[in-house]
């Protein structure tokens, strides 16, 4: 039971950061007239293939390439 609190956990987490900024700065950039920084990636991209890494992580990502 512990590993479905967990899971749930992450999901939420996710979908906070998701959000980048959070819902005000979305709204601003929308009223700019602007889309944000994921919706520019998605567009750029095929269909699906766009994965973020290091989403869950707080604080700075150093991601090697």
């Amino acid at each position: 039971m512990a590993e479905n609190r967990k899971i749930t956990e992450l999901k939420e987490k996710r979908k906070k950061l998701l959000l980048g900024g959070g819902e005000q700065a979305i709204e601003k950039q929308k009223a700019m007239g602007k889309r944000t920084a994921r919706e520019r990636i998605l567009a750029l991209l095929d269909k699906n293939s766009f994965n973020s890494v290091c989403c869950c992580i707080q604080g700075i990502c150093r991601c090697s390439n």
